[in-house]
């Protein structure tokens, strides 16, 4: 199944090849890359106002998520800014938010946000120039950027710029599907509720049911700064629990400075007006969460925990429900399980949207490169790195700095 597009913005569909400087300028196009923090941060109600103009963004293409990311986690690990933007006669009508870092011999270019599991794409204004700006921005990432490798990640199948990368050198391949939940489609909750698996409703009742046993149950939405900053902070500790238990390296939460990164962006959002955090609680105690963002009426459901030694009463599964039925009583037009399309997320839902990722190689140096990327060896290290205890894991990962 395919998903409910998130929104109808698509580039224009003459074939340009690619904007040069002389043509830009022809064209009443500016092109700048973005390098260094203060250029970022003094753009940032350009940025925002343009997000009002290009309804085609989604909630990892904001600045409430995207300056965290830089401040805690991209410059702190050596990243280096590369956002591409492009003007129209002064006025920002796109955003290419990129990153470059070296690994091993190349500098590999990403968006900026990467290894937090978000979808990649761009911000661009409506209007009939979309692709113009789009090859004019990309003319810049060849030339400008100073990358060897393009290597951009999730980019969900309604991104704006998966239709332009689809008639780029390089290789766009589906990698993963996204379930969701088309709530729109559904006539309310009930109906949605009746098509689930009679098996998953009645073990959802049990759960319900066993969990009122043991105490007085709760869900509710936190908002306040200082609550927000501690559920935040048990989020994460119930989350690294459940890996350990599964032998799993949390590459990205055994950061020390991950607590304050997710902190900060859920803050972040909360005064935008984009956090849905939720708790469901046991008479004083949380037993799972769930950090989601509302952008677009799309509820993107970001990272659930919960107590493992509550795991028995699946407390996760519960919240979730809660979660859903809020979305269907509140507009919600998409809920968004994100990848990966594990069981316990198709049990919900099996609608998913497929998930691509794109490769492609600016430079000589980076052509060099193309047999790693290309021939298997990545997915083949992968594999093998896998089969190691989880201590050597985490060992290989700080040696390598990935």
């Amino acid at each position: 199944m395919h998903s409910t597009i998130r929104h109808k913005t698509t580039a224009s569909q003459a074939p340009v090849t690619g904007l040069d400087p002389s043509s830009q300028q022809n064209a009443g196009i500016h092109v700048e890359t973005i390098r260094d923090t203060a250029t970022l941060s003094r753009i940032e109600t350009e940025w925002r106002k343009l997000c009002e103009r290009a309804p085609g963004h989604g909630f990892f293409q904001t600045f409430s998520w995207i300056w965290p990311w830089w401040k805690y986690l991209g410059e702190p690990s050596g990243y280096e800014l590369r956002i591409v933007t492009v003007r129209m006669d002064g006025r920002l009508v796109l955003i290419w938010p990129l990153v470059v870092r070296r690994q091993g011999l190349w500098r590999v270019g990403v968006w900026l946000g990467s290894g937090t599991g978000q979808y990649g794409d761009l911000v661009i204004e409506e209007g009939a120039e979309q692709n113009n700006w789009c090859e004019a921005a990309w003319y810049a990432i060849k030339t400008d950027c100073g990358i060897d490798i393009l290597h951009l990640e999730r980019i969900r199948e309604d991104a704006v710029v998966r239709h332009f990368l689809t008639g780029k050198k390089g290789k766009l391949k589906e990698t993963a599907t996204s379930p969701y939940i088309p709530v729109e489609k559904y006539q309310d909750w009930d109906a949605f509720h009746t098509q689930l698996k009679r098996s998953f409703r009645r073990n959802l009742r049990s759960a319900h049911r066993r969990l009122r046993v043991q105490g007085k149950l709760q869900h509710r939405f936190i908002d306040d700064p200082l609550e927000i900053e501690q559920i935040v902070t048990k989020s994460i500790r119930l989350k690294l629990s459940w890996l350990m238990k599964r032998n799993t390296y949390g590459r990205l939460l055994e950061r020390p400075e991950a607590e304050n990164w997710l902190v900060n962006t859920t803050i972040a959002a909360q005064e935008e007006g984009t956090l849905k955090l939720a708790v469901l609680s046991l008479d004083d105690t949380v037993i799972a969460t769930q950090i989601g963002f509302l952008h677009h009426q799309h509820y993107y459901s970001y990272f659930g925990s919960f107590d493992i030694g509550y795991s028995s009463f699946k407390p996760g599964k519960v919240e979730t429900e809660n979660a859903l039925q809020w979305a269907f009583e509140n507009g919600v037009e998409t809920f968004d399980l994100m990848p990966p399309a594990d069981e316990y997320k198709l049990d919900w839902s099996q609608h998913k949207a497929n998930i691509a990722t794109f490769v492609s190689y600016p430079s000589n140096w980076g052509r060099l490169g193309k047999f790693w990327y290309s021939s298997g060896l990545r997915d083949k290290a992968v594999r093998i790195y896998w089969r190691f205890p989880r201590k050597f894991r985490r060992l290989i990962v700080r040696l390598l700095a990935i």
